[in-house]
Formats: C-alpha cells, structure tokens, sequence
C-alpha cells in the first residue's frame, strides 16, 4: 500500500537532517476552538482507487511515529484521529488513534465512514479559529494537489493547525518514556540570504503572523516547553545551514526572541550552524537553562 500522506510543507535535505538528529517529529494537524482550546490532532492520508486498506497502523506510519504522535495528542489532552480517502471517492475513512502504553504502541479504538458533507461538518465544529494570512504561491500549488485542502477550500476553510515539528527524547525500541521537551516552527528563505533573513521582519506582511504563532505559544505554554524557531534557505550555496533561535514573547505586534550575552535579541540570522552535532548541543543547553 502507497498512502500518500497530507503534507503541503514540501522537502529540504538540511532540514530532514536536523530532524533526525534532534529526534523531531510533527502533526499535521492541531486544531482549536473559537477560545483558543485545542479540540483534536489529525493526520490525512490519500490512496489510489485499486488499493486496499488492510493495515492501517504500520503502513501509513511506522509503529514508532504512530506511537510518538499519539503520545503527543494525549499530553496535549485532544484526541488522536487519522484520516483516509480514497481516490474517485465521495466519502472519508476516520480512525481515532490512542497509545498502548504497555506495548509502546497504538490501537484504533474507533471507526467511522464519512461523507464530504460529514467531513466538513467535522472540520467545522473542530477548527474554528480564524486563518487571515494569504497561502505562499509554492504552497498554493502543493494545496492543489490535496484532496483534503481542495474540499475544505471548496466549502471556504482550511486546514490550517500544522505543528513543524515537536522534540522527543525517546531513542531507538522506545522503551524508556516519551519525553516531549521542545516545540519547533520552520522557516524557509528563498529571495534573501539566511545570513539577514529574520522571520520577524514579515510578521505583518500577507495578512499577518499572529494566528500563526498563536498556536504554537498556546502549545508552548500548556506544555511548559520552550519554542525554537529554525530557519532554513533554498538558496545555492546556503542549503546546508540552518538559523536558531528561541521565541520568547508573541503580541499582535510581532515576536520577540531571548537575548544573547550581550542583552540583544538573538536573531536566527545572527546565529548559524552548519553542524547538526552542535546545533543538538546548542539546544540541549538552551532546553536545560528553560527548565
């Protein structure tokens, strides 16, 4: 089986190299009510037509992402739901996940067949909150190709909720605990240098960041987490360097970040790695120094 997995946040080498080396994992989806309360954690996946369902756990992710995930929504306190559809059809497949903490693995522990019209239904009493910045234009084409954003977008919603990535300290069988230490926000360069691009220079532009990052801080604070952002170029000749910093403060009026030794903030322009071993290094002590 060949699921094709919802993902609109396209590849970047460096970036998968970090995420190795920083065991960092990330859902799709983490959707809100109107009060700023998460409701569910989704994960969507697309099948061709002649293909059948006969192993859901395992073949659309590994034992151990599925585990680390759902281990992820009950710390976050929502519940875990997998999405499925396949192709030429009008009706959606929906699986609520939970971990086996026992076995370090997970189990379905609900089943439902959709139509669109329920999905949308269930989308809309799930996400409610508002989305007011444009998609990029390389996105716009990525969300083209989703059966999921096509519907939502066809009924004037979206996605939206997508959570980069999230740090866990379990290693290898999974046999000591998930330990969930560090949430993460990628950003991508692609017209100036990594070396002056500061993600915070756009917070206003295309609608606004702040319902971007809102999210995030909710999920920092509820966790007691800190939140990094890394950030990411396309650039020839900068693809192999990654930008670092941590998010201190988030208003209506942008973000801040923690100060350097000298009392400035420590912009991830400012801050460069070419070495995933001594980013793992930089964060580890960041992550000790927040606790």
């Amino acid at each position: 089986m060949t699921m094709i997995r919802r993902n609109t946040e396209g590849q970047h080498n460096f970036c998968l190299q970090v995420g190795r080396a920083c065991n960092i994992n990330d859902m799709q989806g983490l959707l809100m009510n109107e009060k700023g309360k998460f409701t569910a954690a989704v994960e969507a996946f697309e099948m061709k037509a002649d293909e059948k369902i006969d192993r859901v756990m395992g073949n659309t992710f590994s034992e151990r992402e599925f585990y680390i995930k759902s281990c992820f929504a009950e710390r976050v306190n929502v519940p875990f739901f997998l999405f499925i559809h396949r192709e030429g059809r009008k009706r959606i497949y929906l699986y609520e996940i939970k971990p086996d903490h026992k076995l370090k693995s997970v189990q379905s522990v609900a089943e439902e067949v959709l139509s669109e019209e329920e999905f949308i239904d269930w989308w809309g009493s799930h996400k409610r909150t508002v989305q007011k910045k444009e998609y990029r234009v390389e996105l716009k084409d990525r969300i083209q190709l989703s059966y999921f954003d096509d519907l939502l977008e066809s009924r004037g919603l979206k996605w939206g909720g997508n959570v980069d990535g999230f740090m866990v300290s379990a290693e290898g069988d999974l046999a000591e605990e998930v330990n969930i230490f560090s949430v993460i926000e990628n950003r991508f360069t692609n017209k100036k240098s990594i070396r002056q691009y500061d993600p915070a220079d756009y917070f206003t532009s295309g609608g606004g960041d702040y319902y971007t990052w809102l999210p995030l801080i909710k999920l920092k604070e509820l966790l007691d987490i800190p939140l990094f952002l890394f950030t990411y170029s396309n650039r020839e000749g900068e693809e192999n360097l990654v930008g670092a910093t941590l998010i201190e403060t988030l208003s209506e009026q942008g973000i801040t970040y923690i100060q350097n030794r000298n009392g400035r903030q420590m912009k991830p322009c400012e801050n460069l790695f070419d070495n995933t071993e001594e980013l793992v290094q930089w964060v580890k002590e960041l992550v000790s120094l927040q606790r």
